[in-house]
């Protein structure tokens, strides 16, 4: 089968051949030339050695001498010849039989060798015929090499159509027509006469694909051309990675340019690497200026410390990026106010090679800042007068009992607040006092709650006879549900503003120790018994304004001494710690507990300090209101 094989590829390769035919012809003339050569020495020699040496060293026997020396002459005359007669052609043949395994296993090496290649590879000879097409050629083009080898139809794997192939140039020694069929191709960097050409490729293997092909040709040992061989590398990915990579610089380049903000990249050093036209515009450079420029240039020095300072712990990756508010000095000398945010650029080592500054011009917004702190520096001042008048309106001189003690506390959420309470001498027996809540809280709810006030307040000129019913020259007093339901008439949702309150009214008569009350929708009064048992006031109606089918009713309880009554608005039991946790009712009642034994100033105190302590330095979401009566002994 190598034989065979071996013929064919001398047949196919004439100049071998010819090479063949000329080693011999010139081997039979050395042949030639050394017998005449040995004969011609042999004689010689024994001529010279009969005539000087032979016939007068030796005359009885010179003929036996003669013989024997010619027949050794002769000998090593014709040893030549037997060297290339014999020797020399047995050694010849070794060594074209090694040659020949040579050339079979250097044949069977490439074919190997371009079989197992990752590249694509394929081979066409001087007729055009696909000879090798290798594994990783079929898995790229989708072409069995057993249905392409021995054909010309390498075209199919690229195009729809008939036509040249690069190699096919290659092998016809067309390189001048490929600027015509190939537009995009160029002469190999590899083989100077070889093609090189990147395209894509509607349709390799079923697929669009970006190939790169290397077409060489192949020559024998005297440089005649026999074969062509191309090299496919398919980089469809690498070139899609490319064209997104080019795509984003595009789109980095556009939003860098367009971009409503100023961004800037300030080198490792201080220097201003790249700046937009945005960031010119804010502080009047033209970008060549910046780039001449460090941006301590630009900053003015008070800000210079705390940059670099920010600078080193981006460096060390202590942070990610800070945000600072400062000024700029522009090229006319002014100063602007900018919002900087900055970060820092790595390479692909996390590697920090620059920083990147976003620049935001906040002069307008710092200017406005300025108007309305000016602004809410009058509303704060008016606030807090109309706070002063409205603590005005709290009881300062309570009712002078003998067997009854008030006390107080008031905490507001804002300046202004919503909670009200009132306690006021109704005749020598009787005390009338009350608590409310308006919804909502600051301004609205706190002038809302200073209106109910002033109907309710003790004066027989309200003009709304919260105190006395006149029968002539007696007076009668208004029961608690009778109040409720002539505000819930007055303050009803339908007439007013949608804003409702809830609010505890009550009459307490000093000598039966009796309490007469109505509730509309406030927290239940807690009433703490001599033996320590709790009672909640929790019988009433809905809050007041809500509907004017409300028809509210009185309640009475009696009290003994040493009982304590608290009333409260739900500031107290509902403001939160910083960690989001309700003060609680359950702690409020365990608050009210634990000082049983004291006075009801100090529980009333004590308690609001505990509710201060609990929500810390934040501000309350609620007004914190609690009023307590004890009834002595």
């Amino acid at each position: 089968m190598k034989r065979r094989e071996y013929m064919k590829f001398k047949k196919e390769n004439k100049n071998i051949k010819e090479i063949d035919k000329y080693k011999i012809r010139r081997y039979a003339l050395k042949i030639f030339i050394t017998f005449i050569f040995s004969i011609f020495i042999a004689n010689a020699g024994v001529v010279f050695l009969q005539e000087y040496y032979i016939d007068r060293a030796f005359p009885i026997s010179s003929l036996i001498i003669e013989y024997l020396l010619g027949s050794i002459l002769l000998i090593i005359a014709l040893f030549p010849v037997f060297y290339f007669l014999f020797y020399r052609p047995l050694v010849h043949q070794k060594n074209k039989k090694f040659e020949k395994q040579m050339f079979y296993m250097q044949k069977d090496f490439s074919q190997r060798l371009i079989q197992n290649s990752s590249a694509a590879i394929f081979v066409i000879n001087m007729n055009h015929k696909v000879i090798i097409w290798n594994k990783a050629c079929e898995n790229l083009t989708g072409i069995k090499a057993k249905d392409i080898i021995g054909t010309d139809e390498q075209w199919k794997a690229f195009y729809d159509q008939k036509r040249p192939c690069m190699l096919d140039l290659v092998v016809d020694d067309s390189l001048n027509k490929f600027p015509i069929l190939y537009s995009y191709c160029s002469k190999s960097n590899i083989t100077p006469e070889g093609l090189h050409i990147e395209s894509w490729y509607s349709n390799i293997g079923g697929k669009k694909r970006y190939l790169i092909a290397e077409c060489s040709p192949v020559y024998d040992e005297v440089n005649n051309l026999i074969a062509g061989i191309e090299t496919l590398q398919d980089v469809s990915e690498e070139k899609i990675a490319e064209e997104k990579l080019l795509e984003n610089e595009q789109l980095f380049r556009n939003t860098f340019e367009q971009v409503a903000v100023g961004v800037l990249h300030v080198g490792l050093d201080g220097k201003l690497l790249r700046v937009n036209q945005k960031f010119c515009d804010i502080v009047g450079y033209t970008v060549d200026e910046l780039l001449n420029m460090k941006f301590k240039d630009i900053t003015r020095p008070d800000y210079i410390e705390g940059d670099l300072e920010h600078a080193h712990m981006l460096l060390n990756n202590e942070i990610e990026n800070y945000t600072a508010e400062e000024k700029y000095i522009c090229k006319d000398g002014s100063e602007v106010w900018v919002n900087l945010t900055v970060s820092v650029g790595k390479n692909i080592s996390g590697e920090p090679q620059y920083f990147i500054a976003i620049v935001e011009d906040i002069s307008k917004r710092k200017l406005m800042e300025h108007t309305m702190e000016e602004k809410n520096m009058k509303i704060q001042n008016e606030l807090e007068l109309a706070s002063k008048v409205q603590r005005e309106l709290l009881p300062k001189n309570l009712p002078n009992t003998n067997n009854v003690i008030f006390a107080w506390e008031f905490w507001p959420s804002v300046f202004m607040a919503g909670d009200m309470f009132n306690i006021f001498q109704i005749n020598e027996e009787n005390v009338g006092f009350y608590i409310l809540d308006v919804m909502g809280h600051g301004l609205q709810a706190a002038l809302k709650a200073v209106t109910i006030n002033y109907f309710l307040k003790p004066t027989n000129f309200s003009g709304f006879n919260t105190k006395f019913n006149t029968v002539g020259d007696m007076y009668n007093i208004c029961s608690p549900s009778e109040t409720l339901n002539f505000l819930n008439e007055k303050f009803n949702y339908e007439n007013d503003d949608g804003g409702f309150f809830t609010t505890f009214y009550g009459i307490l008569n000093t000598k039966s120790l009796e309490m007469t009350y109505a509730k509309a929708g406030h927290c239940a009064p807690i009433v703490v018994t001599t033996d320590g048992n709790i009672i909640e006031l929790d019988k009433g109606g809905p809050s007041v304004g809500l509907s004017k089918k409300i028809n509210f009713k009185d309640y009475t309880i009696k009290l003994n001494p040493r009982d304590k009554v608290f009333l409260y608005t739900d500031g107290v039991i509902e403001s939160k710690s910083p960690n989001g946790e309700a003060f609680s009712k359950k702690r409020f009642i365990e608050s009210i507990l634990s000082k049983r034994e004291e006075n009801i100033g100090t529980t009333v105190n004590k308690i609001v300090e505990e509710v201060v302590i609990h929500v810390g330095k934040q501000e309350i979401d609620d007004d914190v209101t609690l009023f307590g009566i004890q009834i002595l002994d």
